[in-house]
């Protein structure tokens, strides 16, 4: 009976292995992906009606977010300060000029 740890075979710098994939072939080899997959419509009418529902989204946030803000203001003792967003502030200076 053989006892002790089996003996890892050394391997000599600069040589790699033939049997090891790279980690492109070792992600692929897992398979699919987790998550939920959005595959992108051709239909110009499928196109359209998934930019007015992310325009509508993005409206409904903005009015969600504004109602909030105002209440808030109302409720608080002192001055409420919104600081707007790092890409809403820079497109208002661009507007100006």
């Amino acid at each position: 009976m053989a006892q002790g740890r089996k003996k890892n075979n050394v391997q000599v710098p600069g040589k790699k292995s033939k049997n090891k994939l790279s980690k492109h072939q070792q992600k692929k080899a897992l398979g699919m992906k987790k998550g939920a997959r959005q595959i992108a419509p051709k239909k110009a009418r499928k196109i359209e009606e998934i930019k007015l529902q992310k325009n509508l989204t993005k409206a409904i946030g903005c009015n969600i977010e504004k109602e909030i803000t105002a209440k808030a203001s109302m409720n608080e003792a002192k001055p409420f300060k919104v600081f707007p967003k790092k890409g809403e502030g820079d497109q208002t200076k661009k507007k100006k000029k």
